[in-house]
């Protein structure tokens, strides 16, 4: 689907590659994402089919952080 960035910036991962999306872009995106962009306010779809809905300032975003475990070996000889 097409989307009309509404928001300043949003990174986002689409096929395990990180997108950036700026304000007044208007970009073809996979229908879930698009979705997902205009039911927060992010984005509005260029059809009309779908609802954009409102940006709220006062929800807390979730962010899922991977954490990575790194170690080192040490050999003396």
């Amino acid at each position: 689907m097409k989307v009309k960035i509404l928001s300043e910036s949003i990174k986002h991962e689409i096929d395990g590659v990180l997108q950036v999306f700026n304000k007044d872009e208007i970009r073809s995106v996979p229908n879930n994402v698009g979705e997902y962009f205009c039911q927060l306010g992010w984005a509005e779809d260029t059809s009309g089919q779908i609802k954009t809905g409102e940006r709220s300032t006062t929800n807390r975003v979730n962010l899922r952080v991977d954490s990575a475990n790194t170690s080192v070996e040490v050999t003396n000889g």
